[in-house]
């Protein structure tokens, strides 16, 4: 099977020595940029599924493409057994209820863990514009054994360089940035896949 996970809000990400009241004032100052991003389609990550159960099809397994996302907070944490291998790596949640439920032996799951903006500060001045982020995750899981048969993450960070980044409304530029970073990050995932 090859699914998606539940995917986040896309948001503007701080990094940086900020204290509370600093970050109160730095997300105050950017309250139509991060409302612009929560509007952006995120659906993109159903394509990456899509690529990856056509690759999948082609090396001559049979594929069920999965349209529900997975809701992996309703998922228990893994806990490993004492006969487990030694030199054997499983996720952090317990999938393995999802063979019967789906009717499969092994699972794809693509997630895409952060989407949006990341800006550095110190304390509520900004250091530098807002660059793209996108970070996408791949894990294959033995449904039987819970067992990790492929995990692999990708962060790509696009810098805006299309000219003048904070034009509200649709900050094009900046919007830009932020696509370009999913796309470099969705390929990444699929080139490692595909190796």
């Amino acid at each position: 099977g090859v699914a998606i996970a539940k995917t986040p809000i896309p948001a503007a990400y701080k990094q940086g020595s900020q204290g509370l009241l600093d970050v109160a004032i730095t997300s105050a100052m950017a309250t139509d940029r991060e409302a612009h991003l929560v509007k952006l389609e995120v659906l993109r990550i159903d394509k990456l599924a899509d690529e990856v159960s056509m690759y999948l099809r082609n090396k001559g397994f049979l594929v069920k493409r999965i349209k529900s996302p997975i809701d992996t907070s309703a998922l228990k944490a893994f806990e490993k057994g004492e006969n487990a291998p030694a030199n054997a790596y499983f996720p952090k949640l317990d999938y393995r209820l999802l063979k019967a439920e789906l009717g499969i032996d092994k699972l794809v799951v693509l997630s895409l863990n952060q989407l949006g903006t990341i800006r550095s500060y110190y304390g509520f001045v900004p250091l530098n514009a807002p660059s793209g982020i996108s970070s996408v995750s791949g894990q294959a899981i033995n449904l039987s054994s819970n067992r990790l048969e492929w995990n692999h993450a990708v962060t790509q960070v696009v810098p805006n360089t299309e000219g003048e980044w904070d034009v509200p409304p649709d900050y094009p530029s900046l919007t830009k940035a932020v696509y370009t970073a999913y796309d470099r990050s969705r390929t990444m995932l699929y080139q490692q896949l595909a190796q």
